[in-house]
Protein backbone atom coordinates (compact mmCIF):
# COMPACT_ATOMS: atom_id res chain seq x y z
CA UNK A 1 0.00 0.00 0.00
CA UNK A 2 1.38 3.59 -0.88
CA UNK A 3 -0.22 6.97 -0.20
CA UNK A 4 -1.73 8.59 -3.07
CA UNK A 5 0.48 11.77 -2.96
CA UNK A 6 4.21 11.46 -1.53
CA UNK A 7 6.09 14.02 -1.03
CA UNK A 8 8.84 12.62 1.71
CA UNK A 9 8.94 12.70 5.41
CA UNK A 10 9.40 14.55 8.15
CA UNK A 11 10.33 13.68 11.53
CA UNK A 12 10.35 16.17 14.27
CA UNK A 13 11.11 15.35 17.85
CA UNK A 14 11.18 18.45 19.81
CA UNK A 15 11.76 19.12 24.22
CA UNK A 16 11.46 21.58 26.66
CA UNK A 17 14.34 21.36 28.12
CA UNK A 18 17.85 23.70 28.53
CA UNK A 19 18.75 24.20 24.71
CA UNK A 20 21.79 25.10 23.05
CA UNK A 21 23.54 27.90 21.46
CA UNK A 22 24.28 27.82 18.01
CA UNK A 23 27.75 27.18 18.83
CA UNK A 24 26.95 24.02 20.80
CA UNK A 25 24.18 22.93 18.30
CA UNK A 26 27.99 23.12 15.81
CA UNK A 27 29.98 20.83 18.71
CA UNK A 28 26.93 18.27 18.85
CA UNK A 29 27.32 17.99 15.02
CA UNK A 30 31.31 17.27 14.98
CA UNK A 31 32.65 13.38 15.27
CA UNK A 32 33.33 13.17 18.73
CA UNK A 33 32.10 16.67 19.94
CA UNK A 34 29.59 16.87 22.97
CA UNK A 35 28.37 20.02 24.50
CA UNK A 36 29.37 21.36 27.90
CA UNK A 37 29.31 19.18 30.72
CA UNK A 38 26.47 21.18 32.47
CA UNK A 39 23.83 20.26 29.71
CA UNK A 40 24.34 16.89 30.32
CA UNK A 41 22.54 14.51 32.42
CA UNK A 42 24.75 11.22 34.26
CA UNK A 43 24.34 9.58 30.38
CA UNK A 44 27.74 9.57 28.78
CA UNK A 45 28.22 9.10 25.11
CA UNK A 46 30.93 9.13 22.64
CA UNK A 47 29.71 12.00 20.26
CA UNK A 48 29.19 10.18 17.38
CA UNK A 49 24.82 10.05 17.48
CA UNK A 50 24.28 12.82 15.86
CA UNK A 51 26.96 13.32 13.09
CA UNK A 52 26.60 9.15 11.59
CA UNK A 53 22.50 10.08 11.52
CA UNK A 54 23.18 13.43 9.86
CA UNK A 55 25.33 11.47 7.27
CA UNK A 56 22.84 8.71 6.88
CA UNK A 57 20.31 11.63 6.35
CA UNK A 58 22.67 13.15 3.64
CA UNK A 59 23.14 9.74 2.00
CA UNK A 60 19.59 9.43 1.35
CA UNK A 61 19.01 12.69 0.07
CA UNK A 62 17.78 14.18 3.43
CA UNK A 63 18.64 16.35 6.00
CA UNK A 64 18.83 16.17 9.65
CA UNK A 65 19.16 19.54 11.24
CA UNK A 66 18.72 20.72 15.19
CA UNK A 67 16.87 24.25 16.13
CA UNK A 68 17.48 25.44 19.69
CA UNK A 69 17.60 27.96 22.02
CA UNK A 70 18.72 28.40 25.45
CA UNK A 71 15.97 27.69 28.45
CA UNK A 72 13.13 27.11 25.20
CA UNK A 73 14.29 23.37 24.53
CA UNK A 74 15.42 21.84 21.28
CA UNK A 75 14.09 20.35 17.76
CA UNK A 76 15.34 17.33 15.85
CA UNK A 77 14.29 17.60 12.23
CA UNK A 78 14.86 14.47 9.79
CA UNK A 79 13.43 14.93 6.46
CA UNK A 80 13.76 12.48 3.80
CA UNK A 81 12.89 13.04 -0.21
CA UNK A 82 10.40 11.35 -1.61
CA UNK A 83 12.34 9.09 -3.78
CA UNK A 84 13.93 7.79 -0.83
CA UNK A 85 9.93 7.30 0.76
CA UNK A 86 7.66 6.54 -1.95
CA UNK A 87 9.52 4.54 -4.91
CA UNK A 88 10.49 1.07 -3.08
CA UNK A 89 8.17 -1.46 -2.93
CA UNK A 90 4.98 -1.55 -1.55
CA UNK A 91 3.71 -3.66 1.26
CA UNK A 92 1.91 -6.22 -0.28
CA UNK A 93 5.15 -6.91 -2.62
CA UNK A 94 7.70 -6.88 0.83
CA UNK A 95 5.21 -9.21 2.66
CA UNK A 96 5.77 -11.98 -0.79
CA UNK A 97 8.75 -11.52 -0.62
CA UNK A 98 9.36 -12.14 3.28
CA UNK A 99 6.40 -15.18 3.22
Amino acid sequence: LRPPACHGLSIIVSDSGVGMTDAEIHRAFEPFGQVDAHLATNEEGTGLGLPISRILAEKHGGTLVLESKPGEGTKAILRLPAARICNGPDIDTLAGRIA
